[in-house]
């Protein structure tokens, strides 16, 4: 069922210790070409081809995911949508904004630098 669906996705989103650490150990590894020192909104071609190699990732995390759950992609966010028809509030709601969010450049390149931040950081130690 739609809810069903919905309610898995969102335990997996959330509390899956393995989705998290695929993503952390690619962000570790790509995060060296961001350059922290860079005062320009200019942003560099290499930076939109990571966004478009991260974006590949997780929607083949989520769709993979969903898919051996019995369901559909299109089924997961009918459902998302629906939920927000009802009430943007809503726990289903809230999840498919911060999944849109998650995709979204600029948050994207914020979390490619809390990276590296915490990269040379570590390092400094």
């Amino acid at each position: 069922d739609s809810v069903g669906i919905v309610k898995r996705v969102t335990n997996y989103f959330f509390d899956d210790d393995e989705f998290e650490a695929e993503f952390e150990r690619w962000c570790e590894e790509k995060c060296a070409v961001v350059d922290l020192d860079s005062k320009t909104t200019e942003q560099r071609l290499e930076y939109t081809s990571l966004h478009e190699e991260f974006k590949a990732m997780y929607e083949a995390k989520l769709e993979g995911f969903i898919e051996k759950e019995g369901s559909t992609v299109l089924e997961f966010f009918t459902a998302i949508r629906e939920a927000q028809e009802v009430d943007e509030h809503s726990e289903e709601a809230t999840l498919g904004t911060i999944m849109l969010a998650t995709t979204d450049y600029s948050v994207f390149m914020q979390m490619m630098r809390d990276f590296k931040e915490g990269q040379l950081k570590s390092s400094h130690k």
